[in-house]
């Protein structure tokens, strides 16, 4: 062995016992983060039902305006998102005729305390306010989770139990004792 080549077998065991080292010590360790909704997704709410329907074969469109509602065709499917306070009696009431005529008409509720006019007109009552029943607590799917829910439930002192739609809020809301069972 020689003087000159001790420096890099020196260097070449302590990179080898650092290498052990961090081999027994560490280990890789995959997360997963929330990056949010990118693009499109970000400003429609609806894209992906509509990219499912358009994948079934479907014609997917959006209407812009109540006027659009004249123009449906008979066998087509219309999903009414809460928020339609621009459609008057008259309009609900075409609506109506027009799903009585063989289309397929799927509806959002609107939030408490505005009146859904559309669901009265189908008969649909909301228990709070129809039966004067007082919710203690609510439980619901992610979908259901929104800011105007959590603020109309913090109003009411009703105990929010909707899942949270942000993953980290689900995670830490699952490690509580009122989830456990």
């Amino acid at each position: 062995m020689n003087r000159a080549n001790l420096p890099v077998i020196l260097a070449a065991l302590a990179t080898l016992v650092l290498a052990a080292f961090l081999f027994f010590n560490f280990e890789r360790v995959e997360t997963r983060e929330h990056v949010g909704l990118q693009g499109e997704a970000r400003t429609n709410p609806y894209l992906a039902a509509e990219r499912l329907l358009a994948r079934m074969g479907l014609t997917v469109r959006e209407l812009k305006a109540p006027g659009d509602l004249d123009r449906l065709q008979p066998q087509a499917v219309m999903f009414a998102p809460r928020g339609r306070g621009a459609l008057d009696v008259a309009q609900l009431q075409r609506l109506l005729r027009w799903a009585d005529s063989g289309g397929h008409l799927i509806v959002e509720a609107e939030l408490l305390p505005r009146t859904d006019l559309l669901l009265q007109q189908l008969g649909v009552e909301r228990i709070e306010q129809n039966l004067e029943i007082k919710l203690k607590e609510l439980g619901a799917d992610r979908g259901f989770d929104s800011a105007a829910n959590r603020e109309w439930l913090t109003e009411e002192k009703t105990y929010n139990g909707i899942a949270p739609r942000d993953p980290r809020q689900l995670s830490k809301r699952m490690k509580s004792w009122k989830c456990s069972g």
